[in-house]
């Protein structure tokens, strides 16, 4: 399995009009809150990360090792709802 890469469209925050380091930022904000606030399922994977993250391995080894196995476009779909959710 090939990681999605950072600049793909997996987990972007849709409507976002800031420069790149607070779109950066409230991206990943919004993924680990999904993670963590989310689907029970959900928080496995960000626990996983956690594990993995002090074994010093690359951006996308560390997410080709936590994504293996994980329905990605689910993963998405899932994410964009969640924000969603949190706008209203």
């Amino acid at each position: 399995m090939q990681a999605p890469d950072v600049g793909s469209s997996y987990f972007k925050v849709p409507n976002v009009s800031a420069d790149s380091s607070e779109k950066s930022y409230a991206q990943a904000w919004a993924l680990v809150h999904f993670l963590r606030h989310g689907d029970p399922s959900n928080r496995k994977i960000f626990k996983q990360m956690m594990d993995v993250l002090p074994a010093g391995l690359s951006r996308v080894k560390t997410l080709e090792k936590v994504l293996e196995g994980v329905d990605l476009a689910a993963l998405e779909r899932g994410f964009r709802g969640y924000i969603s959710s949190l706008r209203q």
